[in-house]
């Protein structure tokens, strides 16, 4: 008996330690599809596969779930899906890299990031890195790593140019474990990292992934090395990888300069969540629900704040008039919301009191004269596929400010 009490008292300080280690989300988006940044974005998304990933299974002891969407799942529904569902704890590290198109809307220093196919309607597909960081932050973690690879100019287009760069080769190695702990294991906070500065492009060499993926796999091999004397902290990972990134770009003729964060307003970037121009009515902090008014052609519109991006100061108005079971527009001068955008207002469904099935403007498919739209069920935020001439869900109104 007393060998059993014994082997239970050696045994439970190792179940203890294994339970304070927390469980890694690691979000991929990777756009392997596009025909402009397929190929690099493809050596992107095999990097954090089978090198990345892997590295953490064998060297932190931490539990590691993975959403890696590519190809036609690279999606901004697989996006506000995943965001909406991903189930952490306070002791969870939510680690989150996109790899594809990105511009900048001149709301704040970082890129509005692109998902889906080309071709289709931008404004239902893109989504603020700043909002993607925000709405990562409300969920329960211990440490929070938001990083893109996107152009951050005024265009959205991306640049592919040669270089001569190899990229070194990666294994594991035992003795690095301390360091992989030491990021993922004993590190807390909340950092953002975008590949470029806003009115930059972020580059790429053909067949290669991006010069800030590169950056970032030479950098994280380095620090997390046996050769490493310090202490692996992501403040130094970060700042490397502006540097080394700085440094490629540099050497093939062009200008690329990451920019970092830590926490919501850090003094490292200037007017991060400003509004690039001040708001029509107030400067006062604005509320989900909040009424709220903006001026149209026909004159002022009334509706209720039903999201907020990032900056706190814009995003979508809901008219007063909304929710009639039927999927026609009611609202003169307003439209209704694109699949995307049902979305963003489920987040807030509760304080709206939307408990519905909802319309979009995305449709889903024909066949012959019939048009079958998406809804979103705001009891459960599944999306379907319903015919436009049926009444089962009901119309929003909405409008951007």
């Amino acid at each position: 008996m007393k060998r059993i009490v014994l082997w239970i008292l050696l045994l439970f300080p190792i179940v203890l330690f294994a339970q304070t280690n927390g469980t890694i989300h690691v979000i991929l988006f990777s756009a392997t599809h596009d025909s402009k940044v397929g190929t690099s974005c493809e050596e992107t998304n095999k990097y954090f596969k089978e090198i990345f990933v892997p590295k953490l299974r064998n060297n932190t002891g931490c539990n590691v779930i993975t959403y890696f969407f590519s190809g036609v799942d690279f999606s901004i529904n697989k996006l506000n899906t995943t965001i909406i569902s991903i189930n952490t704890s306070n002791n969870d590290v939510i680690f989150f890299y996109y790899a594809g198109h990105g511009y900048n809307r001149g709301y704040n220093n970082y890129p509005t990031l692109t998902f889906g196919i080309e071709g289709e309607e931008l404004s239902s597909r893109q989504r603020d890195v700043l909002d993607i960081y925000n709405s990562l932050k409300q969920k329960p973690h211990r440490l929070l790593i938001v990083m893109s690879e996107a152009c951050n100019q005024v265009y959205q287009t991306r640049h592919d140019i040669q270089s001569g760069r190899i990229l070194s080769s990666y294994h594991v190695d035992e003795d690095t474990k301390n360091h992989y702990q030491e990021l993922f294991c004993d590190a807390y906070g909340e950092y953002l990292m975008s590949s470029s500065m806003k009115g930059e492009y972020s580059y790429l060499a053909t067949g290669r992934a991006g010069f800030f993926t590169c950056a970032f796999q030479d950098v994280f091999s380095e620090i997390t090395s046996k050769s490493y004397n310090g202490i692996a902290t992501w403040n130094t990972l970060l700042s490397n990888t502006k540097s080394k990134t700085t440094h490629y770009a540099r050497e093939n003729g062009k200008t690329q300069n990451p920019q970092w964060i830590k926490g919501a307003y850090s003094s490292q970037s200037t007017s991060v969540v400003t509004p690039s121009q001040p708001p029509t009515q107030t400067t006062t902090k604005l509320t989900i629900g909040q009424e709220y008014s903006v001026s149209t052609p026909t004159g002022t519109s009334y509706g209720r704040i039903a999201y907020l991006d990032a900056t706190g100061q814009h995003g979508l108005l809901l008219c007063y008039k909304s929710t009639q079971k039927s999927r026609r527009n009611v609202c003169s001068a307003w439209r209704s919301p694109t699949k995307g955008e049902l979305l963003l207002i489920y987040q807030n469904r509760y304080a709206l009191g939307l408990l519905d099935e909802y319309w979009s403007s995305d449709v889903a498919k024909k066949v012959g004269n019939w048009v079958f739209y998406y809804t979103v069920d705001f009891s459960n935020g599944s999306i379907k596929k319903q015919d436009g001439y049926e009444q089962n869900a009901y119309a929003l109104c909405v409008k951007e400010f």
